[in-house]
């Protein structure tokens, strides 16, 4: 019998929609693919993103969880050389057309900034999929209005607590939120 890769565990193999927060602890100067050498400050990133392919949220987040190892293929690719893993939100059964509805709410967030017009978003046209807050973003002011984005048949926003330096969602807390109240903490141990 197979084991079930440990980092993967947590998230259902469905599609939806999420948002990687990142952290990263000093400026970089990173070459971006077509975007070229970009300058991203020191501080908090929201990458927001679909997982409608095969495996789902959990077969995209376990790419970028991987800490951008193999060859860069997204963007995204490229800042997680430098930045860390810290969260993830997720909506599972969100239609791919909302990832463009949830870049759009952290796009009208006064905390957030674009940092480099057009990253996530050479296929659309959001200005960026990639924003840089001072702060860590905190998922609650925005629950009610993702948990909107996820239609009918999608779940709750699920938030991941990521281990500093692992990506186990396994055993990463794990916050679910409804539109009306947070249901409650889990430990991340099944």
């Amino acid at each position: 019998m197979a084991q079930a890769d440990p980092m993967r565990a947590g998230l259902p193999a469905l599609p939806g929609v999420y948002a990687l927060i990142l952290f990263c602890p000093r400026e970089r100067r990173i070459a971006v693919g077509a975007l070229g050498v970009r300058r991203f400050p020191a501080g908090w990133y929201v990458y927001v993103g679909s997982a409608c392919g095969p495996g789902g949220l959990r077969g995209r987040a376990g790419r970028h969880l991987g800490g951008g190892r193999g060859s860069p293929r997204w963007h995204i690719d490229f800042l997680r050389r430098a930045a860390a893993a810290r969260e993830l939100w997720c909506l599972p059964g969100a239609p791919a057309r909302a990832e463009h509805r949830l870049a759009a709410l952290f796009a009208r967030s006064p905390e957030a900034s674009v940092p480099v017009p057009r990253f996530g978003a050479s296929d659309c046209r959001c200005r960026a999929h990639l924003f840089a807050f001072a702060a860590k973003p905190r998922p609650e002011p925005l629950a009610a209005h993702l948990a909107g984005l996820a239609g009918p048949g999608g779940g709750p926003l699920r938030v991941f607590s990521l281990p500093l330096r692992t990506a186990d969602l396994a055993k990463a807390p794990e916050m679910v939120y409804s539109p009306r109240k947070r249901l409650g903490r889990r430990t991340g141990k099944r």
